[in-house]
């Protein structure tokens, strides 16, 4: 397997390939402590020890890597970063905030009580009709300059990846502390208060390239006047 963390991304699905290899990396890493620490756990997967290489000369067995792809797999499929997101309205927020009302004032539009509640209730089909129309990340779709996209992309990337990866820790301080082991718990639950500052960090970078590509979409006057069209006509 074949994984280069540092790799920019430049589309949806690299995105989602590598948030998913990324959380892979991750579950291998939990399954192995939990392993170690619960005897049941190994005995149940010892049976699965088949030495499977992974990368650089290494060796893991399977009764390790199988639960880590499948548990992998599951939150490719249900884009777990998605439902983590939807529960604490993370990108709702985002794309309200820091795209959407600064397309609104930046395109002249004047917003009456009515509009605003109608740009959050409408968030994604706005989001599709004044922003990925212009800042679309399929190759070949993108209006506006693909750098401005790019680094984007690659930002939400970390961030999401980072969103997946504290999942796995929370769930691992919370298994620690309803089995007693509270050393480790408490480990594991001052690492996810790191990751909220980490993603805090993260979040402030979205928001300066979320900037940017607003900056970009509204610096021609016909994309200016079609934006401000669509917010005038809520």
């Amino acid at each position: 397997m074949s994984f280069n963390p540092f790799e920019t991304v430049g589309d949806y699905p690299k995105m989602l390939i590598k948030i998913a290899t990324s959380t892979f990396v991750a579950a291998i890493l939990a399954l192995a402590l939990l392993r170690q620490q619960f005897a049941p756990v190994d005995k149940l997967l010892e049976p699965l020890s088949i030495p499977i290489p992974v990368a650089g000369g290494l060796d893991l067995p399977l009764g390790t890597v199988l639960p880590a792809f499948l548990l992998a797999g599951l939150s490719r499929i249900f884009k777990l970063h998605d439902r983590i997101s939807d529960l604490f309205l993370i990108r709702q927020r985002f794309d309200v905030s820091e795209i959407l009302f600064p397309l609104a004032i930046g395109s002249g539009a004047s917003l009456n009580g009515d509009q605003i509640r109608a740009i959050r209730n409408g968030r994604e089909s706005l989001m599709y009709k004044v922003f990925y129309k212009y800042a679309s990340s399929t190759p070949g779709k993108a209006v506006i300059d693909s750098h401005y996209i790019t680094m984007a992309l690659d930002q939400w990337c970390w961030y999401w990846i980072v969103i997946e990866v504290t999942f796995l820790v929370f769930v691992l301080g919370a298994t620690f502390l309803l089995t007693a082991r509270y050393l480790l718990a408490a480990t594991f639950f001052a690492g996810v208060l790191g990751a909220v500052g980490v993603l805090q960090l993260i979040r402030n970078l979205c928001s300066d390239y979320a900037l940017q590509e607003v900056e970009a979409i509204l610096e021609k006057p016909q994309r200016k006047l079609e934006v401000g069209e669509v917010f005038r006509a809520l």
